[in-house]
């Protein structure tokens, strides 16, 4: 059997109904995603890898220059990425405190808020954080917003922070 372009335009004519329904669904969920998300600004730094001081470095016989291998390069962009270094960030900039990082906005985080809020007793009381808990959430919020990535084959490390304030993104990312 073949399928026609009349018995498409029938199939059409007979769900139109459920049609219209699923396209109108589908634009107000895209509209109210649009106008309740706040925009969302990306700094980025660009750090250079000095190639005298690399460790792992090979040297090219023919021209002399000396070359860092891949996994060098590698190691540095995970060692960005890393917890002591976002410790250190952290620390640097007392981001423990920022509304932020602190409120990670993810749809499993969020759920499981309503469901924790929704069988919650009204009698009890918030727990507090301890100083390891905030500073892992702290930490989970900064590096979901932390990026790091090789440019090319150059010896240029491109660090990206992103955030909903445009001179925080680039003080944090410079940092």
């Amino acid at each position: 059997e073949q399928i026609s372009l009349h018995d498409l335009w029938s199939f059409a004519k007979r769900r139109a109904v459920l049609l219209i329904a699923c396209v109108a669904l589908g634009l107000a969920a895209g509209i109210a995603y649009l106008v309740n998300t706040p925009a969302s600004y990306t700094a980025v730094a660009r750090l250079v890898m000095d190639p005298s001081q690399a460790k792992i470095a090979s040297q090219d016989a023919a021209s002399g220059t000396i070359i860092i291998e891949a996994a060098e390069i590698a190691s540095q962009v995970e060692i960005v990425t890393s917890e002591a270094v976002a410790r250190s960030v952290i620390a640097e900039l007392d981001l423990t405190n920022d509304p932020e990082i602190q409120n990670v906005a993810s749809w499993r985080g969020a759920v499981k808020s309503w469901i924790s809020e929704l069988t919650a007793n009204v009698s009890e009381k918030p727990q507090l954080l301890t100083n390891d808990q905030r500073m892992r959430r702290t930490m989970a919020g900064f590096l979901g917003r932390v990026s790091a990535r090789r440019v090319g084959q150059s010896y240029v490390l491109e660090i990206g922070y992103s955030s909903t304030d445009p001179d925080r993104a680039a003080l944090i990312a410079n940092a």
